[in-house]
């Protein structure tokens, strides 16, 4: 015997599916909206990052000179990653080229926004100076 339009559509069946497909999509969207917070919250972070290593440029690079000590600093923390591989091989040898970099090359490389200059800053040499920028922020 076969079904009517009608019972097809307002069948068990058919709403059944139709509540599963409402769950999935109400799943779906919840989903969505955790990847565009999450994806928010990351580019939040990145630009904090930023706004840090343009700070860190200004102290690195002052007056147009290498500041000795925050570079040794620095490659002390990169030594320090090799040393206890703690981090890509990638990370460490690029910032050692960087730091070795004359200040206007080492500032433009620091603050460059590709893809390198974004991940370099997420592997920062330079957290040692992370705390005295956030309590000079938190006072503005």
């Amino acid at each position: 015997m076969e079904k009517t339009l009608e019972e097809m559509i307002l069948g068990a069946e058919s709403r059944a599916s139709v509540s599963a497909a409402i769950r999935e999509a109400a799943r779906r969207a919840e989903l969505l909206e955790l990847r565009r917070q999450a994806r928010a919250e990351k580019a939040g972070r990145d630009l904090e990052d930023l706004e840090f290593h343009r700070a860190v440029v200004e102290l690195l690079y002052a007056g147009g000179q290498v500041n000795q000590d925050i570079r040794r600093k620095a490659l002390e923390r990169v030594q320090l990653w090799e040393d206890r591989q703690t981090c890509s091989p990638r990370y460490s040898f690029t910032w050692r080229e960087w730091l070795d970099m004359p200040p206007d090359f080492g500032r433009r490389a620091i603050l460059d926004e590709t893809d390198l200059g974004l991940s370099m800053r997420c592997n920062s040499p330079f957290d040692f100076l992370r705390a005295e920028w956030n309590r000079n922020r938190a006072q503005k």
